[in-house]
């Protein structure tokens, strides 16, 4: 769902009245014809992270032969702008009067605003033809965003290998990632050996804009062999770990896989007993075929004998 919000600055005027309720100042007017449209597919950006940046698409801009527009970010207080980004972004204003913008990242994070100002992206050109700009004349056009403040996600913590040998542990080492903090929320970070006393040097880690920090890290000097555990503790709290986890310096044998047993192939179905079998039948008729052979062969020996 989009949402856009149009003003054109000309027209607003600083109206200004001694009167007895104090000075007016008049809010904006609708522009003549142009329009934004944020292209996202939604208008939320969370609380310090662009996300994959903002895209918008504009038409009704009124330039005889194209020009520029700028774009900033930041908060509506009435009338009043107040941009975030140091540095506009410059985009065209096609043949017709369109503008399109495409994952525009601004030079400062989205903030969540103070109560009654509203976060919007807008966009200004000068009405011009030519090479000639009529910079007295600038429209200015908003469309709203929401900034949602920023969620941690489940505090947790991998470590990977789960186990080296010491040779390992010394040259490749391993590697943490920690989620669940804040954004760029500093940590502190330390090892204990299979003794339970710390082991080396104590590290202080950083989260990005998604509450996720890494470090990578190897072990020197004494090391024995057994479970060593990383703890991951916050700064300004009581010392109690935000997450911990184990790891194993070891031999690191890899485990035998389970042999898969072969698959039994089920007997041929056999048919169902009747009193009489095929072999039944067989060993009958073989019976008798011998029979009548012994008797013809009986039979010629007493013809040659007589």
């Amino acid at each position: 769902m989009s949402k856009t919000l149009i003003t054109r600055a000309a027209a607003i005027a600083a109206a200004t009245a001694i009167a007895a309720t104090g000075i007016l100042i008049a809010a904006p007017a609708n522009a003549a014809g142009e329009s934004i449209v944020l292209a996202n597919d939604s208008i939320h950006f969370t609380e310090n992270d662009w996300g994959a940046g903002i895209s918008l698409t504009g038409t009704g801009f009124g330039v005889a032969d194209g020009g520029v527009a700028q774009v900033d970010v930041g908060t509506l207080d009435g009338p009043v702008f107040t941009a975030w980004n140091s540095t506009p972004l410059d985009t065209p204003v096609e043949s017709g009067g369109t503008v399109a913008v495409t994952g525009w990242v601004p030079d400062a994070l989205p903030q969540l605003p103070a109560s009654g100002l509203t976060p919007a992206v807008r966009v200004s050109y000068e009405l011009c033809e030519g090479t000639s700009c009529e910079f007295s004349d600038t429209t200015y056009v908003y469309a709203n965003l929401v900034i949602d403040p920023f969620v941690p996600g489940d505090p947790g913590i991998t470590i990977t290998p789960g186990c080296n040998t010491v040779e390992q542990i010394q040259t490749d080492g391993y590697s943490i990632v920690v989620t669940g903090l804040d954004q760029f929320e500093s940590v502190g970070d330390y090892v204990t050996g299979p003794d339970g006393e710390q082991f080396g040097d104590s590290a202080q880690l950083q989260a990005d804009v998604t509450g996720t920090a890494t470090g990578d890290f190897t072990l020197s000097g004494d090391i024995q062999l057994g479970i060593y555990t990383e703890h991951v503790v916050r700064f300004g709290g009581d010392a109690v770990d935000f997450v911990s986890g184990t790891f194993e310096v070891g031999t690191c044998v890899a485990p035998t896989p389970t042999p898969t047993p072969a698959a039994v192939v089920p007997a041929a179905p056999q048919l169902a007993e009747t009193g009489t079998s095929d072999a039944g039948l067989l060993t009958g008729g073989a019976l008798t075929l011998l029979v009548a052979g012994a008797v013809l062969a009986l039979a010629r020996r007493r013809s040659r004998s007589a």
